[in-house]
């Protein structure tokens, strides 16, 4: 999951487990994997500072690691003020569709066929790269049965955009029945805590 967040911000060259970058900073969060990526301010305080924080498995989560860093900021001598508070910027999801494998190269012919938006090329990337527009994101489609959607923004349309995908599995019969997507979707509709979230996401 990644946020996008700004914020003014001095003195960040004095931070600790702060790393220089060629076009910012980038500030590892204490006793976590989640890095905060530093771009696009100055010092000064003319134009804030972009945070795109990588990692987090909520917003909650995010807002935490963003303190810590305005912390480390004060304490640095320096002054943090937040002036927009963190966004989701990309969710992924991972899941399976019930079956033991997935015909890829029957799947790319029939999605030529009704004209979807797509790409399979085995020899560059093992997965079919389903394209959906609303809501736009991107299916991972693994010969597994396994699938990571890529590119959501918002919790709610995670089961919207599995509702969609679903037919269209069926329909190529790649899958027995729809409703084994519509299960899950309706699963991850009803619960949408963040001890759920992070059951169900990865990071990008």
């Amino acid at each position: 999951m990644m946020h996008v967040a700004e914020a003014q911000a001095s003195n960040l060259s004095e931070i600790d487990r702060l790393e220089d970058m060629l076009t910012g900073y980038k500030y590892s969060a204490q006793g976590s994997t989640c890095k905060i990526m530093v771009s696009g301010g100055s010092e000064e305080k003319e134009q804030p500072w972009k945070l795109m924080i990588y990692g987090g498995t909520s917003t909650e989560e995010a807002e935490g690691y963003i303190q810590e860093l305005g912390e480390s900021v004060e304490d640095a001598g320096g002054e943090f003020e937040l002036t927009k508070s963190p966004v989701i910027t990309n969710l992924a999801v991972s899941g399976e569709l019930g079956t033991d494998s997935l015909n890829l190269e029957g799947l790319s012919v029939n999605l030529t066929q009704k004209g979807f938006d797509f790409e399979y090329e085995p020899e560059q990337f093992p997965a079919l790269q389903f394209y959906m527009k609303e809501p736009e994101c991107t299916f991972l489609l693994f010969s597994t049965g396994s699938y990571v959607i890529q590119g959501l923004r918002e919790f709610d349309d995670i089961p919207v955009s599995l509702n969609k995908m679903g037919p269209i599995l069926a329909d190529s019969g790649e899958i027995k029945s729809e409703e084994i997507l519509h299960g899950r979707s309706d699963d991850l509709a009803q619960d949408n805590t963040p001890e759920k979230r992070k059951r169900t996401e990865g990071c990008q």
